[in-house]
């Protein structure tokens, strides 16, 4: 575990603009009649590839919005998890394009470069993948979570509801994107008081529930008495101690009713 010695305060009217996966989907389908393709129409296959286990939060998220529209007969929609590191993922990916999928999905955080070397190789597939860099032409898009707006509005609770003066936020790897929300995060939770301490624990892992709760429970032990849970496993600490917790892309609020109050919430579905 690292702490971050500063966060830079975020400018929040410099937002991404989130690239949504489901106008991507909508322009492979079509118009349909009542929620389903024409039984004449082609139903575009879909694979995605999650670097991580397919229970972390931001694969829940996109695996939802395709299960449902694999429900509404839209697409066909297979995918492989658990797929760390760029050897794995771009094995997967190859691998996959002997079939000929429509389009592929793909967690480029680790394996943004081979993943796009793929995409410039296989022009007729479709390439969507998550990523905080560019689009590539003719045939890659990328989304984004971007969750600034929500997290500054959860650390203007946070800064509110401390009575330690102490705020914890665990957090994943030091990328953009998240820095991105624990910047605004923490400008919310400095706009409500101007004398509040926020302690960050960078994980080094994008799942790892185990040592979320671990660096959450250092920080409670250090005097936080509410926990950004950025990552999965935080809220898990948090409850075992009694503490207020936000959770982070999905409603996470039954893993602990008692503790988490709120959180921003990622929605892919069209």
């Amino acid at each position: 575990m690292r702490f971050a010695a500063s966060v830079r305060r975020p400018s929040l009217s410099d937002r991404r603009r989130l690239l949504g996966l489901a106008a991507l989907v909508a322009a492979l389908t079509g118009p349909a009649t009542g929620g389903a393709l024409a039984a004449d129409a082609k139903v575009p296959v879909v694979v995605a590839f999650y670097a991580t286990p397919l229970e972390e939060p931001w694969n829940m998220v996109i695996h939802t919005a395709m299960e449902m529209e694999q429900r509404a007969g839209k697409i066909r929609y297979t995918w492989k998890d658990n797929l760390a590191g760029v050897a794995p993922m771009a094995a997967a990916i190859t691998a996959s394009l002997a079939t000929k999928p429509d389009m592929i999905v793909a967690d480029a955080a680790d394996g943004d470069r081979e993943i796009r070397a793929l995409a410039a190789a296989n022009p007729g597939i479709k390439f969507v993948i998550g990523t905080a860099t560019e689009t590539q032409a003719p045939n890659m898009s990328i989304f984004d979570s971007d969750l600034a707006e929500p997290a500054y509005l959860c650390g203007i609770l946070a800064g509110s509801l401390t009575k330690s003066g102490v705020v914890g936020v665990v957090c994943g790897k030091a990328e953009p994107h998240v820095n991105r929300t624990i910047n605004a995060f923490i400008a919310g939770a400095h706009d409500a008081s101007a004398t509040v301490k926020v302690k960050v624990t960078f994980i080094d892992a994008w799942y790892d529930p185990p040592k979320a709760k671990a660096a959450a429970l250092a920080q409670i032990t250090a005097g936080a008495d509410v926990i950004y849970a950025e990552r999965e496993g935080a809220i898990a600490g948090a409850k075992e101690k009694g503490v207020f917790a936000f959770g982070n892309l999905v409603d996470q609020f039954e893993e602990a009713p008692e503790c988490v109050i709120t959180g921003p919430v990622w929605n892919m579905t069209p």
